[in-house]
Order: structure tokens, then C-alpha cells, then sequence
């Protein structure tokens, strides 16, 4: 069974960053960050929340009390596979618009309008 430690070093992989910027973004130093990867220190309630709260995953699943961690690591992919193509989708459209006339920045936002109002559907 996957320690604490495998399991963030696997989701830390999953969103590109170094151990200093999750442990930035995180609120703890990087050395704790390293302790806790390598399985020597296990996190209190509030940093393993800090955790759950900014991977999406649950602390059941960071503290091996669910075992379900194909969902959990499914769910982390897809959801940085979606931002890597919005942020596609974002440089193209900027590219287009730059290029295009008024008219067609106006078809732009028209497209933008309608994708966000099915987003929030």
C-alpha cells in the first residue's frame, strides 16, 4: 500500500511543481515537504488538509483510509490534461485575436460567452 509520502510525490508530479513551489503554495518549508515524501514525518490535521484542499483529493485518501486511489489520481490527471488545454485554447485565441479584425473578436467572445455559460450548466 502507497504511504502518505508516495502519494504526493505522485500528485506533486501530476501539477508539474518542485517540491519548494508546492511547499510555497502549501504554507510549510520545503524541508518539511521532503521529510513527509520520504515517509520520515507524517503532516498534522491542518497541513494534511492544506493538502486535500489544494490537490481536490480527500485526507481519507492521503492517509491510506481509502484505498480507492485510481479515482483520486484519475481525477488529478484529467483535471491538469483540461487546464494544459485551456491554457492552449487561451494562447490560440489571444494569437487569432491579434491577428483578426474587430468583427472577429467579437466572434471570439461570443464562442468564449457561450463555452462559460455551458461550463456553469
Amino acid at each position: 500500500m502507497e504511504q502518505f509520502g508516495d502519494k504526493i510525490i505522485k500528485l506533486r508530479a501530476i501539477k508539474g511543481l518542485s517540491q519548494q513551489e508546492l511547499a510555497d503554495k502549501i504554507g510549510i518549508k520545503r524541508s518539511s515537504l521532503g521529510m513527509y515524501e520520504r515517509n520520515e514525518r507524517k503532516p498534522g490535521f491542518n497541513v494534511l488538509r492544506k493538502f486535500a484542499n489544494y490537490f481536490a483529493v480527500s485526507t481519507d485518501y492521503l492517509m491510506g483510509l481509502n484505498d480507492d486511489s485510481s479515482g483520486e489520481l484519475e481525477y488529478q490527471e484529467l483535471l491538469a490534461e483540461a487546464t494544459a488545454k485551456a491554457e492552449e485554447l487561451k494562447a490560440s485565441a489571444l494569437l487569432r485575436a491579434q491577428a483578426g479584425s474587430k468583427e472577429s473578436l467579437r466572434d471570439l467572445i461570443k464562442i468564449l460567452d457561450a463555452f462559460k455559460r455551458d461550463m456553469e450548466d
